[in-house]
């Protein structure tokens, strides 16, 4: 895909991320419009976690989320570990990961 004509939508992401705290962005339009391409090319030079989800059911999609979590925070992959919830993920990786990290979800 050809990446053109973002520079509003990557100048939005960068001011929100400039703020220093955690807020929730949404970026929602039409499929195949290149959402999750702009914010691979948002996330590139930052440390980051990138989580794409699927139709898989949630405690799946927490298991697998919560990996991507563990492996950012440490360095390696653990296929055992889970939080219990979704309210266990987040406050984890404001603890835990890097600071001014972004994590940048697509699904």
């Amino acid at each position: 895909m050809v990446f053109v004509n973002r520079k509003a939508e990557l100048n939005w992401l960068e001011e929100a991320y400039k703020i220093g705290r955690a807020q929730l962005l949404v970026l929602y339009g039409r499929r195949r419009v290149g959402k999750t391409e702009l914010l691979r090319v948002f996330c590139r030079e930052k440390r980051h976690v990138f989580f794409v989800t699927d139709l898989a059911p949630g405690r799946e999609q927490l298991v697998a989320f919560s990996q991507r979590l563990w492996e950012q925070a440490y360095g390696q992959a653990e296929t055992v570990f889970s939080f219990p919830s979704w309210g266990g993920c987040l406050p984890f990786y404001g603890r835990a990961g890097p600071p001014g990290a972004a994590y940048c979800g697509a699904g």
